[in-house]
């Protein structure tokens, strides 16, 4: 930046290092950006949304998805989050039905496709007189969650996680959610051996 380049390749200029340094150097790159051609990488997906007129996923040195961020939310975002308060899970909210329901834990929670449902689906919440249902929150898309969505590493943790089943399905075990020993058996880490000074100066 100091030498005056038209094009700077910025690598990981934020990590480790604390939260207010970190908004300095976003400051620092905001100002510069209209003038210069920057090329950042970096693993903070709140800072790629930040700083970035355009976006690159990578995976495992894959190209995942690209775009702007606009573009990236609407196609791969998938929608809107509605959460409502504490006890709602079992509620009965009328709602269209492209919007899926879940919960999460004693909570309800909505997903809106689109804003179209979204605002449906607020009426909704708005007129009814349950105080559950009228202390809601609403989430956007974030590029966090369309990198875990499109990441061979999150796909990789999957397949272990299905890989760790017990042997009899029927087992009070599993039935109480626990992995066995045999399922945990490759996950155990090697207790190594140690070595004099001699051996580690030969290594090095």
């Amino acid at each position: 930046l100091a030498g005056g380049s038209h094009v700077c390749c910025v690598d990981e200029a934020t990590s480790g290092i604390d939260p207010i340094a970190r908004r300095k150097i976003w400051d620092i790159l905001m100002a510069e950006r209209g003038k210069r051609s920057i090329l950042l990488t970096t693993h903070f997906l709140d800072e790629a949304e930040v700083l970035s007129d355009y976006v690159v996923v990578l995976s495992k040195g894959t190209l995942k998805a690209q775009g702007t961020v606009a573009t990236l939310k609407a196609q791969l975002g998938g929608g809107f989050k509605v959460l409502l308060g504490d006890n709602s899970k079992d509620i009965d909210v009328p709602h269209n039905p492209d919007v899926r329901r879940t919960s999460d834990y004693n909570r309800a929670m909505f997903i809106c496709p689109d804003s179209k449902g979204l605002a449906s689906l607020v009426e909704t919440l708005d007129r009814s007189h349950i105080p559950a249902l009228r202390q809601y929150t609403i989430h956007g898309p974030t590029l966090e969650e369309i990198f875990l969505g499109l990441s061979e590493e999150m796909q990789g943790d999957s397949d272990l996680a299905r890989e760790l089943t017990v042997s009899d399905p029927s087992d009070q075990h599993a039935r109480e959610g626990t992995f066995t020993d045999a399922g945990r058996r490759d996950l155990v880490l090697e207790t190594g051996k140690g070595c004099s000074p001699v051996q580690q100066t030969g290594i090095l």
